[in-house]
């Protein structure tokens, strides 16, 4: 797995933990499960407390970047991330990270040019 998709992987559960410690301080449970494929790695962070009511109160509590930052992680290694409520006083993070990574544009054929 490419480095920068473990780090990813590490940073989003990590924050999605803290977010959940700071935001549903009533969460029981908090389940957070990776499962690995051969195209990808799927991400699930599931807590049973109560969820933030607004996108202020997501913002209070604290230094971090927050959603937008679990986003930005995700997209970074061209993946997608969605959080939100989920089964009523339930709140999730679920992130799917591509494997193995996209070739940047323009990458293609870039030794060709460079051969002598």
């Amino acid at each position: 797995m490419p480095a920068e998709v473990r780090f990813a992987v590490a940073r989003i559960v990590q924050e999605s933990l803290t977010n959940a410690m700071r935001h549903a301080p009533l969460a029981t449970t908090i389940d957070a499960r990776i499962s690995v494929r051969a195209d990808g790695v799927d991400l699930d962070i599931v807590n049973d407390g109560v969820r933030p009511r607004t996108e202020a109160a997501q913002s209070q509590g604290g230094p971090g970047f927050g959603l937008p930052g679990l986003r930005e992680r995700a997209a970074h290694v061209s993946g997608t991330l969605q959080a939100g409520p989920a089964d009523g006083r339930r709140w999730a993070v679920r992130a799917s990270l591509p494997l193995p990574l996209p070739a940047p544009a323009g990458a293609e054929g870039a030794l060709e040019d460079n051969a002598p």
